[in-house]
């Protein structure tokens, strides 16, 4: 069947134990067989596998709640074929966040930070699967009688602690760039989820006919970081001198009357504006 929907006939089996830990590669192996001899063939759908092809252009695609989950690699137009283990996940995903919830984000290190993305990639896509099926089915790849509904329900309890962990660090206005550069740079898919809106943003292009064309969050990620240095009274990575000797001449200002950064009398603004605008050092609704 993989080789069927795939658009190129390439298939790479290397993703099923690319992540296992070499002690754990029996049992994981054990986990992959007892899958396959657990797929109802019968329901297979081989009569759609036009629509799986395109579906596979488009997702991630779970076969029949088996944790076998077929992707299409756009880079080497091949069918990777990888193996999610939920219940496992889960456990993992569960005991990191107890961690990440006792601890700043900054204190965490770089591959707790990778392997929550990870874990939480391969979860969202078992997630849209039950959506998509409606929840029917039984979990076949699942030591244990949980249904696809409680485990949706756990599912919805994780995303509720890794949307809380992240947007109660994120509005620390003294980190707010070094967290959301941490997001974009290594948890593309949690940044998504919990900042929906700062991703679409990303993907629309600002197109000025005095500026090289960029995204807008691009744009973001300069501003988050000029307000981060405001905050800690960075002058150094706050001011901007190409921007100070382009807006002269944009404006027709006199040369004599710019300077090449922030005076006294702006950095006292802003610092009224710092004021203003926090509340109990956490970025406040209301200036």
């Amino acid at each position: 069947m993989t080789v069927q929907v795939s658009p190129h006939r390439i298939i790479n089996f290397n993703p099923l134990l690319a992540a296992v830990a070499p002690e754990k590669k029996a049992l994981r192996l054990e986990k992959i067989r007892q899958a396959l001899e657990n797929l109802p063939v019968e329901t297979m759908p081989w009569k759609e596998l036009d629509d799986l092809r395109k579906t596979l252009l488009k997702g991630n695609p779970i076969l029949h709640n088996s944790g076998l989950r077929l992707t299409y690699n756009a880079a080497t137009k091949s069918i990777d074929v990888s193996y999610v283990d939920v219940q496992e996940n889960l456990e993992l995903i569960e005991k990191l966040l107890t961690k990440f919830e006792s601890c700043n984000l900054k204190e965490m290190s770089l591959q707790e930070v990778t392997q929550l993305e990870q874990l939480f990639s391969d979860i969202s896509s078992y997630k849209q699967y039950l959506y998509e099926e409606g929840g029917s089915g039984a979990d076949v790849h699942q030591e244990g009688p949980p249904s696809p509904s409680l485990m949706g329900l756990r599912l919805s309890s994780v995303e509720n602690r890794i949307r809380h962990v992240f947007l109660s660090q994120i509005l620390v206005p003294k980190e707010i760039f070094d967290t959301v550069r941490l997001l974009v740079e290594h948890c593309p898919n949690v940044l998504r989820f919990v900042m929906p809106d700062l991703h679409r943003l990303g993907q629309l292009i600002e197109n000025r006919p005095s500026r090289k064309r960029q995204s807008v969050g691009s744009y973001i990620m300069r501003c988050l970081e000029k307000f981060q240095a405001l905050i800690l009274k960075d002058r150094e990575n706050f001011q901007d001198l190409t921007i100070y000797y382009q807006w002269p001449r944009t404006n027709s200002v006199p040369w004599r009357r710019m300077t090449s950064g922030p005076n006294i009398t702006s950095w006292k603004s802003s610092n009224t504006f710092w004021n203003a605008s926090t509340r109990n050092g956490r970025l406040s609704p209301k200036p």
